[in-house]
Order: C-alpha cells, then sequence, then structure tokens
C-alpha cells in the first residue's frame, strides 16, 4: 500500500523493454529510433506513442473483459507515475460498481460512492465527465467521500467518464496520496487509457445484448416447436397449444422455455393422474 515498493514508470524503461514486456515476445521488438534532430517534446510524443501501441496489443489479446479491465488499471498505474491507484467503475440500475481495481482501497472508494451517490464517479456521469483535484481534504464537496477518501489517505483524484456513443459506461479514476500528484501530462496519458476502457466497456455491453438477443430467439424457437408437437399430437389449435405450456409453466412453478424445451425433448406431457 503506502509503503509498498512500486513497479517502475514506463517512461523510465527503454522503449524496447516496454514493447517486448507488454507484448510477451522472446526478443525485444525492432523500434524505429526518432530521426537525429527531432524537438524533445516530439520525442517523448513518439515514445508514448509506442508505449499505448504496446498497451493496445496487451489489451485486445486478454480473453475476457474483466481480464481486460483488470489488466487495463494495472497498466495506468504503472505507466502514469504518480498514479499509486487505479479503479474503473461502472454504472449499473442507477448506482455504481467497480469493475476493476488495483487494491481494496478503490474497491472501498467505489463502495461509498454507490452507497452515497456522491463521489468523482455519481458526479461525473450526471455533469462533468472528467474531474481533477490536487487536495481531495481540501474540497468543500461530497462529505462521505471525502471523509473516506482521508481515511485511506487518498489526496488527489482524476477521474475520467467513460463513453459508449449515446451514454456514459462508468469511470476511470487515479489515485494518489500526495497532493496535486496529476499534471496536464498525466491528464492525457489518462484519457488515453479511458478511451481503451469505454472500448472495453462498450464491447462488452455489445456483446451482453447479443448474448440475451440469440437467448431469446432460441427460446421462441423452442416454444414454437413445442406447439408444434402439442398441436399434431393432440390435434388442438395453436392458442390451446400456448395455452396449455403456459398452464404448465404456471403449475409447476417453471420457466415457459423450459417447459417447452421438456416437450420437445420428452414429448407430450402426460395428464395429471395419468
Amino acid at each position: 500500500m503506502a509503503g509498498a515498493p512500486r513497479p517502475p514508470a514506463r517512461h523510465d524503461l527503454p522503449r524496447t523493454d516496454v514493447v517486448a514486456e507488454l507484448a510477451g515476445a522472446e526478443e525485444p521488438f525492432e523500434v524505429v529510433e526518432p530521426p537525429e534532430g527531432v524537438d524533445p517534446a516530439e520525442e517523448a510524443g513518439i515514445a508514448l506513442a509506442a508505449d499505448f501501441a504496446a498497451v493496445a496489443r496487451d489489451l485486445h489479446g486478454q480473453p475476457t473483459t474483466d481480464l481486460t479491465l483488470h489488466r487495463l488499471v494495472e497498466l495506468a498505474v504503472e505507466m502514469v507515475e504518480t498514479c499509486e491507484d487505479a479503479g474503473v467503475t461502472v454504472a449499473r440500475g442507477g448506482s455504481v460498481t467497480s469493475a476493476a481495481a488495483t487494491s481494496s482501497v478503490v474497491e472501498e472508494l467505489d463502495a461509498i460512492q454507490g452507497a452515497t451517490g456522491e463521489g468523482p464517479v455519481p458526479d461525473g456521469l450526471r455533469r462533468v465527465p472528467v474531474y481533477r483535484t490536487d487536495d481531495l481534504a481540501a474540497e468543500p464537496w461530497w462529505p462521505a467521500y471525502r471523509e473516506q477518501a482521508g481515511r485511506l489517505g487518498i489526496r488527489s483524484v482524476l477521474s475520467f467518464r467513460l463513453y459508449s456513443e449515446d451514454a456514459g459506461l462508468g469511470a476511470l479514476t487515479l489515485y494518489s496520496r500526495q497532493p496535486a500528484a496529476f499534471d496536464d501530462g498525466h491528464f492525457a496519458t489518462g484519457a488515453i487509457f479511458a478511451a481503451h476502457a469505454s472500448v472495453a466497456l462498450a464491447t462488452a455491453r455489445e456483446a451482453d445484448t447479443a448474448r440475451t438477443l440469440r437467448r431469446a430467439v432460441d427460446s421462441n424457437r423452442t416454444i414454437g416447436m413445442a406447439m408444434g408437437i402439442l398441436m399434431a399430437t393432440l390435434r388442438i389449435d395453436e392458442d390451446a397449444a400456448f395455452g396449455m405450456l403456459r398452464e404448465l409453466s404456471s403449475t409447476q412453478n417453471r420457466k415457459l422455455s423450459d417447459v417447452a424445451a421438456e416437450v420437445v425433448s420428452k414429448g407430450v406431457p402426460a395428464a395429471p393422474g395419468g
């Protein structure tokens, strides 16, 4: 935690080390060095671009959204040298919950935001897309959140709203126990991480929607098949077949789709007492 050794800032490592480590390669990639005479600021920009190319490959290689988000917050702590903790918080059902966190400190801060509705994440979703504070203890707002953060030693906070095309998804928040920890350069780096997190969350939600639609289609197809079996076997019409499935679902306290699947696999159920 506060006294634990921190990983080296990724900007302190040679370019080849950054790319090779993040990509998991056995040998460093060949890195094109900037030409002689390049302005130092431009050279730093080229180096940062190389870092984020490696970050993108690393995140793209994660097999699940959860692992992607957890890797993302780990990399945020490593690459933003003043960041000591980071978390991705998602908006669900009018509240917020932790999706990825580098420590229990972040989870506690997410929990207080979800319970009270105050803090950079709820406010960011409602109003301002980015919050940056140099000293949370000196701020006049969010009393419950501020008290909890102070108890945990958090002084500086940098929080970015995460977007899909039409809605806020949550937030990426960076934390430090030092005041005035995040400058404009850290803001720019954090914004790039926030863009990666937005893509990961939006992709996950699209996948969830697709799975829900597939389940609905499969369920309707099964119900239709079961109705056809009942109609052919019992010589009843469509309304009667559906009514029979619905009655079985109600009396057995089971989902209609489960009752239909049983009819498809086992045939017409025996009459009660038969």
